[in-house]
């Protein structure tokens, strides 16, 4: 029933004519996305269920089915130029290396085109990284394609996942790390409505601004298609022939510059629509929080764990930095009094860089001192020449325990 449903979206235009019918090639097409009427055809030819349910209209190509398809079907764009997927760009990261970040920032794409980087993969094909030189290093094979941008990056990848079949490359084609096909979010999550105060304008959610972008790239980039597929084909032949008379010549074209530039203008626009998406479902106003967990569906609240204020100090558990904080004057007090340090060494040394890990050994040192037992409960305030929270803490846990000795 859904087989014509979903299909590929190349046009820009939500409306034809005088916002009378819709584009069949648009982001609102009722022949991709379903009919906006139940059971009717756009055209009114099957408008049935229990005879045209399920049926395609041989005129207008629109399937006579439920409306609520429009809530559930994807449409696509095919792009020309493959580009990263941007949840997955932290893997790519690794590959690339912090030195050459401006590489995968489709916006700082020009930085790169006066340099030279290529991919890099070990002997033992479990490593993928970008160097700066195509000189031969020991362990690496260094593919001959020069990387000036995203394109020439993709295309090394390509390279090795084809022409070398390594499974290290191969996985970020099959795994869509790598895509060539962008995802259309149905039409009634993004809805398209007439201006009240101006019928002849439209109003929009954002993310359909960034699909009509894309899509008017990617109509540019069109007829370039099967020249870039032979391009290609060309140079990874002229590598193969290369490597089996071990000549070491790197593949220069002018054309590849100007689809870096190409694939760099796709890829800040699928970034655009993946950061629509994740505002429109994240947050306290994302659909999750207001639709899906609202209080009118669930009756949900929410709470806040707090310590319980009758629990004594000796009962409670913090981390060990937590504890630095709050126990300095005490460890301060400790080192002067048990340790023998100098008063300007504990002024110089530790009040004015109050780092944990610096002093983790002796602070280690004054908490085993701190928790050993006493040799002698009553002279607990003999030890001290003021009273400290270790002994505060040990006279309340004994009168603590006589109490309920006495209770018990």
């Amino acid at each position: 029933m859904t087989e014509r449903l979903g299909g590929e979206v190349t046009s820009i235009k939500f409306y034809t004519g005088k916002y009378s019918n819709i584009d069949e090639n648009g982001l609102l097409s009722e022949s991709i996305f379903g009919p906006i009427h139940d059971f009717r055809c756009r055209c009114g030819k099957l408008n049935i269920e229990s005879i045209d349910g399920g049926k395609v209209c041989d005129r207008c190509g629109v399937l006579c089915g439920p409306s609520d398809l429009r809530l559930r079907t994807f449409g696509k764009i095919t792009l020309v130029f493959p580009v990263i997927k941007s949840t997955k760009r932290k893997y790519f990261k690794k590959i690339v290396g912090s030195q050459h970040k401006h590489l995968l920032d489709p916006k700082k794409a020009d930085a790169l085109a006066a340099t030279s980087r290529y991919l890099a993969v070990t002997h033992t094909a479990d490593t993928l990284k970008v160097v700066n030189t195509m000189n031969f290093v020991q362990g690496w094979f260094v593919v001959p394609i020069r990387i000036t941008g995203l394109y020439s990056f993709i295309l090394s990848l390509k390279f090795v996942a084809e022409v070398l079949g390594l499974d290290i490359a191969k996985e970020l084609f099959e795994k869509k790390y790598i895509i060539d096909v962008v995802k259309i979010l149905p039409p009634d999550i993004r809805p398209v409505v007439r201006d009240p105060k101006k019928r002849s304008e439209l109003r929009y959610v954002e993310i359909n601004k960034h699909y009509i972008s894309l899509i008017n790239q990617n109509n540019q980039n069109k007829p370039m298609k099967d020249i870039v597929r032979q391009k290609e084909s060309d140079w990874f032949d002229k590598i193969r022939y290369n490597l089996n008379n071990e000549i070491v010549d790197e593949i220069v074209d002018v054309a590849i510059p100007e689809y870096d530039a190409a694939t760099a203008r796709c890829q800040y626009y699928v970034d655009k629509i993946y950061e629509s998406i994740f505002e429109g479902i994240s947050g306290k106003t994302g659909l999750i929080r207001s639709s899906i967990l609202g209080k009118t569906i669930e009756f949900s609240a929410r709470s806040v764990i707090v310590i319980d204020p009758s629990l004594e100090s000796y009962k409670i558990k913090v981390s060990k930095k937590i504890l630095y904080r709050l126990w300095f004057p005490y460890f301060l007090y400790y080192l002067s009094k048990f340790k023998d340090y100098e008063f300007y060494d504990i002024f110089d040394i530790h009040t004015q860089e109050r780092n944990f890990e610096d002093n983790k050994e002796i602070f280690d040192e004054f908490l085993n001192w701190f928790c050993q037992p006493e040799s002698d409960e009553k002279n607990i305030d003999d030890e001290f020449e003021m009273s400290s929270v270790k002994s505060l803490i040990r006279r309340r846990k004994i009168e603590q325990e006589m109490l309920e000795d006495a209770f018990d």
